[in-house]
């Protein structure tokens, strides 16, 4: 069995590596010596080896008629609570205890010298400190006539390489790092494993302290809080949800959030269950328990917890900054208005967000009232009001795009359908499902139910849409 190599303690704070010597700097401090029980020096800077003096008048290392340099001291090893020492990295996937050094066995493998800024002895089993050569034939390091043992390597700490942890769908910190809110609102990365977040949103601190006026504290023991830094932007692919005025992730699944249509939560799980409580959402295969916010197997015991919907981003490219795009993503609307379908079928802007839409593709009223069309007026509970007329869309500026290898085009908000006639035909959403019937469509990831006439998906149900005869180019 391989020994165990640790520290050498100099007091209950300090320490040095395995085979070194604690001594005394000049600045009262511990420092190490590289060399196992070696002699510390009058100048509190060199030492040299067991068995020799310290001649500070020549700076050399004396044993009878022969002398070498003397070698210096490191300083020791800060040794507090909750405090890591950070490994040295070989390659991805092996690593060293700090102050060692990465060196080669004879299996090809990573090894680990107990010494820092070691030399690599090539019978690929052993090491000596730096500044020293070593001498195979002996079995010793040496540095001009003094010589002393090799130390031997033991084999690297094998680590398994880890995916970063997502913070959310766009940014990620590395798997040893915690996720942490900046004061911009943006993700930061603490270089520390279950961290604290401080409140200041700048500085974070280990787990099990408190942050505390510029510091990390446990106990009567405090020490200087880490600074986060930016977390990385991943780049990921993203796929509208049904409307085109939001978009999840690919491999998210679009979920119906809150009780306005076509406004959509992201689930972090792919062909997911979208809960009823429109909050939150669970696993292919597992069922929804909103008053636990958990997910269930019927077949088994087993549970999850559900995940809360994320807010997705809007799809700027096809909007103004903070307009809302209409259903079908042709027209869009001011920010804070309601999109609401007009007598012609276009749309029209109502000039309040959430509004409800009145039935006679005109007029509009707040949430939570009702239109009453026998007297144009809003109702609420407590009395009427005068409802409000819409303004007119604006159109969506589109680029054509072409269905398969004819001379038909639908705009690039829309999907290429085949109409019953056989020619090409324009549903009013993005990478849509054209229904069988050849006359309607359905938006991405919901299937056509064609007795009821309407787009079904788990417990949200929509009316189909209906599609429009295909553009037809000319070349010039």
């Amino acid at each position: 069995m391989e020994e165990e190599v640790s520290n050498v303690q100099c007091d209950s704070t300090h320490a040095c590596p395995s085979k070194h010597t604690c001594c005394k700097l000049a600045s009262g401090q511990w420092g190490c010596c590289p060399l196992p029980s070696a002699v510390c020096c009058d100048d509190k800077v060199h030492c040299c080896p067991k068995g020799t003096t310290c001649s500070v008048s020549t700076g050399k290392c004396n044993k009878g008629d022969i002398s070498l340099p003397w070698f210096e001291k490191s300083p020791a090893i800060t040794v507090t609570v909750e405090e890591e020492v950070s490994n040295v990295k070989c390659d991805s996937t092996h690593e060293c205890p700090s102050k060692h050094t990465c060196c080669k066995l004879a299996s090809g493998q990573w090894g680990c010298c107990p010494l820092p800024n070691a030399v690599c002895c090539n019978d690929h089993v052993h090491c000596c400190p730096g500044g020293t050569t070593c001498s195979v034939s002996t079995g010793k390091c040496e540095r001009g006539d003094i010589s002393f043992p090799w130390f031997e390597k033991k084999a690297a700490i094998f680590v398994e390489e880890t995916s970063n942890i997502k913070c959310d769908a766009t940014h990620e910190c590395k798997a040893t790092d915690t996720c942490c809110k900046l004061k911009s609102g943006q993700w930061g990365c603490c270089p520390l494993p279950k961290a604290v977040c401080c409140s200041d949103q700048v500085h974070c601190c280990p787990g099990g302290t408190t942050c505390s006026a510029g510091n990390c504290k446990h106990g009567d023991i405090s020490f200087p809080w880490f600074e986060k830094k930016a977390a990385l932007t991943v780049t990921v692919e993203k796929t509208p949800c049904p409307g085109g005025k939001q978009e999840c992730p690919t491999n998210y699944t679009c979920c119906q959030r809150g009780t306005t249509p076509y406004t959509w939560g992201c689930c972090d799980f792919p062909t997911a269950e979208c809960c009823p409580d429109r909050k939150t959402c669970c696993p292919k295969g597992y069922h929804c328990d909103p008053s636990r916010s958990t997910c269930y197997k019927s077949e088994s015991d087993e549970t999850v917890v559900a995940k809360q919907l994320t807010i997705p981003d809007s799809d700027t490219e096809q909007s103004e900054a903070g307009n809302v795009i209409c259903p079908g993503g042709q027209y869009q609307c001011p920010d804070k208005s309601t999109c609401c379908r007009g007598p012609t079928g276009t749309f029209g802007c109502c000039p309040m967000s959430e509004a409800v839409c009145c039935a006679d593709g005109v007029h509009c009223c707040p949430k939570g009232q009702v239109c009453d069309p026998s007297s144009a007026v809003c109702k609420v509970p407590s009395g009427q009001l005068q409802w409000l007329d819409k303004l007119v869309a604006k159109q969506v500026q589109v680029k054509d795009i072409k269905c398969g290898s004819s001379t038909s085009t639908c705009g690039d908000t829309e999907t290429c359908c085949k109409m019953a006639s056989g020619q090409w035909g324009c549903c009013p959403m993005p990478k849509a499902v054209c229904c069988e019937d050849h006359l309607h469509c359905c938006p991405r990831g919901y299937k056509c139910d064609m007795p009821t006439s309407t787009c079904i998906r788990g417990d949200d149900v929509f009316p189909m849409a209906k599609k429009r005869p295909a553009d037809i180019f000319t070349k010039s």
